[in-house]
């Protein structure tokens, strides 16, 4: 069984990959940034917290054939990538930093394009 800090790695790498060109494309324009920020942050977690629901589901009893039933591939894959991948608590790890941290840049980045473009403006 793969780890829950694996799957949620998963849902932020999935919600990061389908709207950061959106972001990128709006730093870039100098347009204003929060409203794609905002939306990307809290679509990556999100899809974050939708993909560690089976193990939420574990924890609070349910039975285990319905934990890991094909169902719950509607969950990001959940029961897939539990028989692909065994453990991956380290990897999940080293995920989740990377997705913080290009996170972070792109608020900073978003910043110092928007103050620059409002300097330059006057």
């Amino acid at each position: 069984m793969a780890d829950s800090t694996l799957h949620f790695a998963l849902g932020l790498a999935i919600g990061t990959s389908i709207l950061l060109p959106g972001l990128v494309k709006t730093i870039t324009s100098g347009r204003i940034t929060a409203p794609s920020v905002r939306r990307l942050l809290s679509t990556s977690y999100a899809l974050g917290a939708f993909a560690i629901i089976p193990n939420i589901l574990r924890h609070w009893g349910l039975p285990e054939f319905f934990c890991s039933g094909w169902w719950m591939n509607l969950f990001l894959f959940h029961p897939m990538l539990d028989k692909l991948k065994p453990g991956g608590a380290l990897l999940g790890e080293i995920l989740i930093v990377a997705l913080f941290l290009l996170h972070y840049s792109l608020i900073i980045a978003a910043i110092y394009r928007i103050r620059n473009f409002h300097l330059e403006k006057e």
